[in-house]
């Protein structure tokens, strides 16, 4: 169903391009100061070439004439075209388009033609209901052969004909209706059933016996002309157009003949063009590939009659996906031959590629600038696969990793793609130490490299089962952590000598080709700044004065990885907690813990409060610092009751009231204390105008309920008033609020919530997720293991609208 999906979307995105296209053309020759008369006018809505090689004629019927010319008195045209010329079609006495459809043409992807079939219809039949004008056709003559008549300007795909001869020879004719770039003409290619297509990335001459007749560029048909193509013996033949910077060569060996391609397995056949010239070449290997043409409609047979699209192909192509530019050439006896350099995503054509022959020398200079060399022989596969290989440096002890694609099309067209399977990035900071799991091969990263790093695994280790220790600076080595997980993230606790824990987060990402790895190392604990303000943080310390702690600056917007003390001695025992202020003030806010997920809202002079966001996943631990909003309160709590309500957070003094049927928003006196709330009833009503009392003049107190509540989750609890009334406690989460309700409504207590989940939403936002891929992963402690990795790579296009 996804693949379906895509198609469609390619189809949508691809008519939407063809009705910008156009659309631009009509802006075009609007800009030219053209009337809407004067524009339509000037665009025929149909057109007739001739890629025959031959003279043909066409008899064009009453309603249309000759672009530029008069019609005949018998009200039909005998147009005659030569060879690689075209005819414009245009309706001819009064019919004109009616001013709806002519705006049809610039918001619908209807065509011009189909206006014009309409509006014919109209004048004719004097409705508009397509009548018999809907399918407009013209009869063809083609020189040697009887009229073929029939064939539709306006029917889409390719239309194939017998010809039926008037002498010894046999010939058929293939008529293809497409649009035009500008999407408002329709044009009638009429041309051989036998096309060339070039796949090189270099022309090639069309040369029949000693005549040059054409050249067949890249990424372009080429037309065989009809008398060639229905030969018996066949007399074309290729040439390659090579530039200067590439060697020459002679045209190929033999003819490229059509039937000499079918009877060979799969429609395949290699040419070859030998070298010419003082440069050192081995001979060019063409590949051609033969397909048959997908006919909308026949009229005849196929039998006996080409009608195929012969696609030219190299044997061999390199693709660079490594992050450092590769060199390689064809390696021969004496090594006389040229290097040939890609950079990342670059990719060329192997002219002289023989499978199961030609062996390449590859070279590549990785980020200390050691060079390394390999060597691969092309061979012939069944099926796509990944083979891992050591290159070898003489100055280097350790060989490099890389690895190889290969992928075969239905012609045993290669892509080859070279890539090195683990890229380490390292953003810590620091200096960072990498050792392999069973040796003592460390690999140093310094903390000033920008650069991508290429990782070789042991010999011992299984591709999908690399482990590495890390460590930072002078810290000890971690444990092992696993390379081979993609899309996973994992901490490593780098241990020090004075009883402190570096933590480094271990990020993998598998990349869009689904070939390497990419994992970047990074301070698991990031600060952002999100505010407008200049800040300064610091670690907090029982045993340091807040004024001589070691404050660091945080700039507006900033992003940063800090290395907080994780240890016992710090007074916290593991958790580290943190101080912040505003820059210059030295007033700073309440300690709070950034180990644990979390939010805060602190008091911060002069600016009034921050929000402080703590959120913690597999490889980083991100606090965020924001401007105050609302809905940033960790609690709000609502007295519904008949009561005044007084509530501390557990373990601490300071108390706050709110009166009967009023709300209060609340933030934690201690954010790195309890996360549960005290509360007690009171009948002293005086209490309620004010923020805050004593826990010794509470008032009368005797009887009335009393309890503590937890906020981390959801919960009810029923408590018994001094009268003998039930009330309810209410904890909910209402967006990333923790709301506290008390009440005697046991209806509102129970509803409230569900309520809530029956709200209808006031938007809806779809979320679409580029480069997603899924990873399963048995998380065995000791040995975890990627199982399988699923993703939809990006298409070779990409849609952009301009």
């Amino acid at each position: 169903r996804l693949l379906t999906v895509i198609g469609r979307l390619s189809e949508s995105f691809s008519e939407a391009a063809k009705l910008g296209a156009a659309a631009a053309a009509v802006d075009r020759r609007r800009d030219s100061s053209q009337s809407d008369d004067d524009l339509f006018g000037a665009v025929a809505p149909f057109a007739v070439r001739n890629e025959t090689g031959v003279p043909v004629s066409v008899l064009i019927p009453s309603l249309f004439r000759v672009a530029n010319a008069e019609s005949g008195e018998d009200g039909s045209t005998l147009v005659h075209i030569e060879p690689d010329s075209t005819v414009e079609l245009e309706p001819c006495g009064d019919t004109q388009l009616t001013e709806p459809r002519r705006m049809s043409v610039n918001t619908s992807s209807v065509s011009l033609a189909s206006s014009v079939m309409k509006s014919l219809s109209t004048s004719v039949d004097g409705d508009d209901d397509g009548g018999a004008h809907d399918d407009i056709k013209v009869d063809l003559i083609v020189p040697g052969s009887q009229t073929v008549s029939g064939v539709s300007l306006t029917e889409q795909g390719i239309q194939f004909f017998n010809l039926l001869p008037l002498s010894d020879y046999k010939f058929s004719v293939m008529c293809s209706n497409t649009l035009d770039d500008s999407g408002l003409q329709t044009v009638l290619t009429v041309s051989a059933p036998l096309h060339l297509f070039n796949h090189l990335d270099i022309p090639l001459k069309v040369i029949l016996g000693n005549s040059v007749i054409g050249a067949v560029r890249p990424k372009q048909y080429f037309r065989i002309p009809m008398e060639e193509a229905f030969k018996l013996k066949s007399e074309l033949f290729l040439q390659p157009d090579s530039p200067p910077d590439l060697p020459h060569w002679s045209k190929c060996s033999e003819p490229v003949d059509w039937r000499a391609i079918k009877e060979c397995g799969r429609k395949r056949k290699l040419f070859t063009c030998n070298a010419v010239g003082e440069r050192m070449a081995g001979p060019m290997v063409i590949l051609a590939h033969m397909v048959s043409m997908p006919m909308s409609s026949i009229r005849g047979t196929l039998a006996g009659a080409p009608h195929y699209t012969i696609h030219l192909k190299p044997t061999c192509m390199v693709r660079n996906l490594s992050p450092y530019p590769i060199f390689f050439r064809i390696k021969t006896e004496r090594n006389s031959r040229e290097w040939s350099r890609l950079n990342y995503g670059d990719q060329t054509v192997v002219h002289e590629a023989m499978l199961e022959v030609t062996k390449l020398d590859f070279d590549i200079t990785d980020q200390t600038e050691t060079r390394y060399s390999g060597h691969i022989t092309l061979t012939k596969r069944k099926e796509a696969a990944v083979t891992y290989g050591n290159w070898l440096s003489p100055k280097a002890n350790t060989p490099l990793a890389m690895g190889v694609q290969w992928e075969y099309d239905e012609s045993d067209f290669l892509l080859l793609s070279i890539f090195a399977p683990y890229w380490l990035v390292n953003r810590t900071g620091r200096d960072l130490f990498i050792k392999r799991e069973d040796d003592e091969m460390n690999m140093a990263i310094r903390a000033d490299c920008d650069a991508i790093s290429l990782f070789t695994p042991s010999a011992k280790d299984r591709v999908d089962n690399v482990k590495v220790s890390v460590r930072v600076d002078n810290s000890l080595y971690s444990r092992p952590v696993n390379l081979s997980a993609a899309g996973s993230g994992e901490v490593a606790r780098c241990p020090t000598r004075n009883d402190n824990t570096e933590f480094v987060g271990v990020t993998n990402t598998l990349s869009n080709m689904g070939l390497y790895k990419i994992v970047v190392f990074t301070p698991n604990f990031i600060l952002l700044n999100n505010t407008k303000y200049e800040l300064e943080f610091a670690q907090h310390s029982a045993n340091v004065a807040i004024e001589k702690l070691p404050w660091e600056p945080l700039a507006a917007s900033e992003v940063r990885g800090i290395w907080p003390k994780l240890s016992s001695s710090n007074g916290n025992g593991k958790k580290s907690v943190m101080l912040m202020m505003l820059r210059y003030k030295h007033a700073a806010t309440q300690p709070f813990a950034i180990t644990d997920a979390d939010e805060f809202l602190l008091r911060v002079h002069e600016i009034g409060c921050v929000h402080i966001a703590v959120s913690v996943s597999d490889s980083a631990t991100t606090i965020t610092v924001n401007t105050y909003f609302p809905g940033s309160a960790p609690i709000e709590i609502f007295n519904l009751t008949d009561q005044a309500l007084m509530f501390w957070q557990k373990d601490q003094k300071k108390m706050k009231v709110v009166g009967p049927i009023q709300s209060q928003l609340y933030t934690w006196d201690d954010p790195t204390g309890s996360r549960e709330i005290c509360y007690q009833f009171s009948d002293d009503h005086a209490l309620s105008s004010g923020g805050g009392a004593k826990k010794s003049s509470a008032g009368d107190t005797a009887g009335l309920p009393q309890g503590t509540i937890g906020v981390r989750a959801d919960e009810t609890k029923s408590i018994r008033m001094r009268d003998g009334v039930e009330c309810f406690v209410k904890c909910m989460l209402n967006d990333s609020q923790r709301v506290l309700i008390f009440t005697a409504d046991q209806a509102l207590a129970h509803g409230v919530k569900e309520q809530q989940l029956h709200e209808q939403f006031a938007y809806e936002v779809t979320l679409g997720l580029f480069g997603v891929g899924l990873s399963l992963v048995d998380n065995n402690m000791k040995h975890p293991m990627e199982v399988c990795y699923a993703a939809i790579t990006p298409t070779d296009i990409t849609w952009l609208w301009k």
